[in-house]
């Protein structure tokens, strides 16, 4: 339990009688997590996989029917370039989806 402090407050009132004691706490830590790479939960990373699955396939087929089509034909470089430009939105999506998942009230660990 390094790097953390826990603040206590005061009591609200000094009258006497029945006393009721409530401790409020605040924990902070001063550092992230200690690993690179946070995990989400079992149902937050079965939803990343199966959004990843279909990304990667998407992606694939893109890419593979371009790359077939260029053996039998001449495929312009534009084709080429939104073939590109398709796969790094796939990243940015894919990248937003993790976000998602680990950032999410249930994703928290």
């Amino acid at each position: 339990m390094k790097n953390f402090f826990i603040k206590l407050y005061g009591p609200f009132s000094r009258r006497s009688g029945n006393w009721t004691i409530n401790i409020i706490m605040e924990i902070y830590s001063s550092s992230q997590s200690p690993n690179l790479i946070t995990l989400p939960t079992p149902i937050n990373s079965a939803i990343f996989i199966a959004a990843l699955g279909l990304i990667a396939y998407i992606d694939a087929f893109a890419l593979l029917d371009t790359y077939f089509k260029s053996k039998n034909e001449v495929i312009s470089y534009s084709r080429w370039a939104i073939v590109g430009i398709v796969l790094l939105i796939s990243a940015y999506i894919a990248y937003q989806i993790y976000g998602f998942t680990i950032f999410t009230p249930s994703g928290r660990s």
